[in-house]
């Protein structure tokens, strides 16, 4: 197989920054500046018609309580989420997104899918099969790689340092 390293580098690196520019412009323009994109992806993560507990959350997003506990108490001013006591569990809290919460949801997956669609019209059908291939196996290798690379980050932190940490010292 030939080293597609190079050119095909330039071009991940590109479509990524120009589909998280896009994202981000998006969702200021459609919620009128209401919602930051970090904002638009924890309502993802919350789901439409779902709860969940603050930890559930922070789990799905990748990020502390502590941290997903400021987003949620935005959110909850803006009036997007709201926080609901467990009955059987009082230390348990749901959130759950508000019926302004799920309407910017929902438009928001519309626009998604909209913009994916009118990206791939024109493409034929093996074009299509073609790039689900490789948009999977690219999903499978980048979920592989998150999963190796928070085992590391886990397993340096248990340690007391940073891969920079052992570099640094090696430089030293």
């Amino acid at each position: 197989m030939k080293n597609l390293g190079g050119p095909f580098s330039q071009l991940y690196v590109d479509l990524f920054s120009l589909v998280m520019r896009v994202d981000e412009l998006s969702v200021k323009y459609y919620t009128g500046g209401r919602l930051t994109l970090s904002e638009m992806r924890t309502l993802e993560g919350i789901g439409l018609d779902r709860r969940r507990t603050m930890g559930e959350l922070a789990g799905i997003m990748n990020v502390t309580v502590g941290t997903m506990t400021v987003t949620i108490d935005r959110l909850v001013k803006k009036g997007f989420v709201r926080r609901s006591r467990s009955e059987s569990d009082r230390r348990v809290v749901w959130i759950s997104l508000t019926r302004s919460g799920s309407t910017m949801l929902r438009n928001h997956l519309r626009i998604h899918r909209r913009m994916v669609d009118e990206a791939l019209q024109g493409l034929t059908e093996a074009q299509l099969e073609a790039l689900d291939q490789a948009g999977n196996q690219l999903l499978a290798y980048f979920a592989l790689e998150h999963s190796r690379l928070t085992e590391k980050q886990q397993a340096a932190k248990d340690k007391g340092r940073t891969q920079a940490d052992s570099l640094k010292a090696k430089e030293d």
